[in-house]
Parts: C-alpha cells; sequence; structure tokens
C-alpha cells in the first residue's frame, strides 16, 4: 500500500519539478536559484525516504516470511507436545507383552 502511495504521489512530485521549472525560467535569477535550490532539497529527501521505503518493504518481508516460519514451527511443536502428553498418560503395557513393549519403544 505504501508503495502503490509512493508512485501516486509521484504524479505530484513530477508536476512540481516541472512548475518550478517553468516558474524558474521566467523568475529573476535570484529567486529561480532558490526555486531550484528548494526543489533540490525537496527532490533529495524524495529520493532518500523512497530508497527507505523499498528497503524496509524488503525487511518486512523478510521478517514476515520468518514469522510465518516460526508459527508453523510453533503449531508443530505444540501438536507434538499434546501428542507425547497423550503418550506420556498411556498406561504401560505389562511386561510380557513384548509386542506392545516394540511399538511403545518405536513411538518413543
Amino acid at each position: 500500500a505504501l508503495q502503490s502511495s509512493l508512485q501516486e504521489q509521484q504524479k505530484g512530485l513530477n508536476y512540481l519539478s516541472t512548475t518550478v521549472e517553468d516558474m524558474s525560467r521566467k523568475a529573476p535569477a535570484e529567486v529561480s536559484q532558490r526555486y531550484r535550490t528548494e526543489i533540490e532539497v525537496v527532490l533529495g529527501r524524495w529520493k532518500k525516504l523512497s530508497a527507505q521505503l523499498v528497503e524496509h518493504c524488503q525487511k518486512l518481508e523478510e521478517l514476515m516470511t520468518k514469522l510465518q516460519r516460526f508459527q508453523n514451527d510453533t503449531k508443530t511443536l505444540k501438536k507434538w507436545m499434546a501428542e507425547v502428553d497423550v503418550f506420556l498418560k498411556e498406561e504401560w503395557p505389562a511386561l510380557g507383552d513384548s509386542e506392545a513393549l516394540e511399538k511403545q519403544l518405536e513411538q518413543c
């Protein structure tokens, strides 16, 4: 959404630059220089903020991917812990039941 908004605002910045350029040509030299200096400051800030936005969006996407993996791992771990809890609460087979003991050993 921010990147889309940034692209929409770019049109306004382009209009501002064109307007300043047109006014600079018609204005006296000292006023023209002041206009150009001010627009350069605005354009510099725009470029810096645009780059920061792209960088922050990339970082956010990386962090969201890590968060998704963490959530998936947490879900898997909780499921495993619930299964282990059920397993630990089961009654142990009689010592003579070797088949049941083998199955339990495999589960462990």
